[in-house]
């Protein structure tokens, strides 16, 4: 008999080792011996119960033990929301961020070696890009998660401040696809409180999904007490009866220069940050450069060089603005995140941009308003005029 351990209680394809275990308790006897010729472990991956790939790996006779590791295997991806979804009550699922998979393991061996029938199933398991160091959702019981974590370094709730205009997506995943719910509590000055009910949202078995609670997309001014002055407010989400909540501080200041980013969070989902800095937008340009010989015929008016393979990009200089500095020193997961998106909010729609620097001074322990800058380029500008016509 096999008996099946997994190494970290994760599956992950991040880099991080996945080792899959399986200790023979029948086949190998104490002595280190196989009972059988050609005895080893056989490996049988299926990704959404769709074949992936077969791995065979020989039993350590001394401990009876064969093992596997499994980093690496598949293509998952953070994915932003839906182009358009910006200023509305929206949410969707997402395909790229999780994956699931089963894995059966059977015994081969014999002249020549065959598989073994029946073989184990170890059953499925779910990965969420970036979510390792904090994800239990494993096997059968797999749990529904809320994918952010806005906390100080002390483990208290931080507050995230935003304006009224900002699109402010939350991603959940869903272990067995039942819809949450999502509600908000108004905290007024005088310690007083409303509570509005956003409704349902479905989700998606196994699946990352998005819901935009942005303020002005809810339409939260028409539940506000206008006798009252609003101090924060929390946004609750109700998963299978375990409620999730993310708190904010609402900055009613929409200005023109606010710009808006999204970028991977390092848990498995994705979040917007607000710059309300000083912003600098430059271009830069390069073209591959080909000298014409001076023919008879060739003019100066028609020129001796040949220009080609142009290539640029907007290049943009973000600041910040001023943020309390638990949330600044929370966005140091902006420089390294694998995918990051500008918000172009009058066209509504994401596009890749990459972070130029590697490092950068978050917190300023002498200093109480903190803010930091950073530089982006954008990853799809061909021609330096298809951004602004």
């Amino acid at each position: 008999m096999a008996t099946f351990t997994l190494t970290p209680k994760a599956v992950n394809w991040l880099g991080d080792p996945c080792w899959i275990e399986v200790e023979e308790t029948t086949l190998i006897n104490g002595a280190g011996e196989p009972q059988q010729d050609n005895l080893s472990a056989y490996f049988e991956i299926k990704q959404g119960g769709q074949f992936l790939c077969e791995f065979m790996a020989p039993y350590d006779l001394a401990t009876r033990k064969a093992d596997l590791d499994l980093s690496g295997l598949a293509v998952c991806y953070p994915e932003p929301p839906a182009d358009g979804s910006m200023g509305t009550a929206s949410s969707g699922i997402l395909d790229h961020p999780a994956v699931f998979i089963n894995i059966e393991h059977k015994n081969m061996y014999g002249t020549p070696a065959s598989k073994q029938a029946p073989g184990l199933s170890i059953g499925s398991y779910t990965m969420i890009y970036g979510s390792t160091p904090y994800w239990w959702g494993i096997g059968a019981s797999g749990k529904d998660v809320l994918l952010h974590s806005y906390h100080t370094m002390d483990g208290f709730v931080a507050i995230k401040e935003i304006r009224k205009n900002q699109p402010e997506y939350i991603y959940i995943y869903s272990h067995n696809g039942a819809s949450v719910t999502i509600d908000v509590e108004l905290l007024y000055m005088d310690n007083t409180s409303d509570n509005v009910s956003l409704g349902t949202v479905a989700m998606g078995t196994r699946k990352v999904a998005w819901i935009n609670v942005g303020w002005n997309a809810r339409s939260m001014d028409t539940h506000v007490d206008p006798a009252k002055d609003l101090n924060s407010y929390v946004v609750r989400v109700t998963l299978n009866g375990t409620v999730h909540t993310i708190s904010y501080q609402l900055d009613d200041h929409d200005t023109e220069y606010d710009q808006y980013l999204m970028y991977e969070n390092g848990i498995g989902g994705c979040e917007v940050i607000r710059c309300s800095g000083r912003h600098q937008i430059g271009v830069k340009g390069k073209k591959d450069e080909i000298n014409y010989a001076r023919v008879r015929g060739r003019s100066f008016r028609e020129g001796f060089r040949l220009y080609e393979n142009a290539r640029g990009a907007e290049v943009w200089k973000m600041n910040t603005g001023y943020q309390n500095r638990h949330y600044i020193r929370h966005l140091q997961q902006l420089f390294l995140a694998s995918h990051v998106w500008y918000i172009d909010m009058i066209r509504e729609t994401f596009h890749s941009v990459t972070i130029m620097e590697s490092e950068a001074t978050l917190v300023d322990m002498q200093e109480d308003l903190q803010s930091f800058e950073f530089t982006m380029v954008f990853d799809d500008r061909p021609s330096l005029n298809t951004f602004n016509i």
